[in-house]
């Protein structure tokens, strides 16, 4: 099967999955491990764009969702045999982009954040191995909660905070038929975010606390026949733990903890051309949802394509739909019904082993 190992990783994450609104909670750009499994020195480019229609019952003209760009940059430099260094920058790892204006409400809030994630990953032999390191995450954002909480006075920044954690992971391969699983973790972050009111000078009125939550992440792949690849994952992540509360006291978040599911198959045409679909499947949780991620659960499906020079260099291209799952939101005073919705995402991957 050692034409299968050729296409391990052409195929494995030719579309970068980003959401509109949050895979789950407020996740964007999710981390995954698989640059540092490329063979010598390697580098990524990827960016995205996610075009979401998010409309009420109501108003099903009314789009309150706003597009979203992403870029993840990652760097893969091998020391020896045992021993390799990685880099990867994410620039909307979460992320909000709502405003409820065009349904008559003044709610809307946006969130950008960019985190930047040192890893190494030792190879205790040629199938088992070990990665970790550390996770460096801003986030800062702005909104108007009136609607939400009506002591609020208009428009509210939230200045910019910090915080660090850690990555650590482990992974099985057997090279000769292109099988690798492995799993991560990473830990929760915590932001207290000064919150202040632009109106009035800037007066500060105190923190708002904010937060990842810990995450588990299982990938695996594997050669199922001649130039064909198996692949998935199955990422469960913790948001009930990591609400947003107003001034350290005031909830405005609904987050549930939930588990995302991927499975694909690749398929390497010629030397140079290999493709992949994908299937994702959130389940739904039933309860009503943060009026920041107006979603319940998920359907979708992902084609790619991989172009790959003669020297290596590689060009990825992808597109993404997502049936968001009807949900509910108390996002005003009533509670807004949210139905047949979805996003479209277009991604763009560069990549060169050296």
């Amino acid at each position: 099967m050692k034409s299968t190992i050729k296409i391990a990783t052409a195929v494995s994450a030719v579309l970068i999955s980003t959401s509109a609104l949050g895979v789950t909670g407020l996740d964007r750009l999710v981390f995954t491990p698989s640059f540092l499994f490329e063979k010598g020195n390697y580098a990524e480019l990827t960016l995205a764009r996610a075009r979401p229609s998010v409309t009420t019952s109501f108003a099903p003209e009314a789009n309150i969702a706003e597009r979203v760009d992403t870029l993840r940059f990652s760097y893969k430099h091998q020391l020896n045999n045992k021993f390799g260094l990685g880099l990867m920058v994410n620039t909307q790892p979460i992320g909000v982009d709502v405003n409820y204006q065009p349904i008559g409400t003044t709610l809307n809030g946006s969130v950008s954040s960019e985190s930047y994630t040192a890893l190494g990953r030792y190879n205790a032999t040629d199938r088992i191995s070990a990665f970790g390191g550390i996770k460096y995450q801003t986030v800062r954002g702005n909104a108007d909660l009136r609607s939400l909480n009506p002591t609020i006075p208009g428009a509210t920044k939230f200045n910019q905070d910090t915080d660090t954690g850690f990555v650590v992971g482990a992974a099985y391969s057997i090279p000769k038929i292109a099988l690798r699983a492995s799993l991560t973790y990473e830990s929760d972050l915590e932001f207290d975010l000064d919150t202040t009111i632009p109106a009035l000078g800037g007066l500060s009125l105190g923190d708002t606390k904010a937060g990842t939550p810990k995450t588990w992440t299982l990938e695996f792949q594997s050669g199922i026949a001649k130039d064909t690849l198996l692949f998935g994952s199955i990422r469960r992540t913790n948001w009930a733990d990591s609400q947003v509360l107003f001034l350290g006291t005031t909830q405005l978040s609904t987050f549930d903890d939930t588990t995302d599911y991927k499975l694909g198959i690749g398929r390497k045409f010629s030397d140079s051309i290999s493709g992949s679909v994908t299937l994702n499947y959130e389940p739904s949780t039933g309860e009503p949802s943060s009026p920041f991620s107006p979603q319940d659960g998920e359907r979708g499906i992902a084609l790619g394509l991989k172009f790959t020079a003669k020297d290596g260099f590689s060009t990825s291209i992808g597109v993404q739909y997502r049936k968001l799952g009807d949900t509910v939101t108390t996002a005003t005073s009533g509670s807004i019904p949210f139905k047949d919705n979805d996003v479209v995402t277009v991604g763009l991957k560069f990549a060169k082993s050296f």
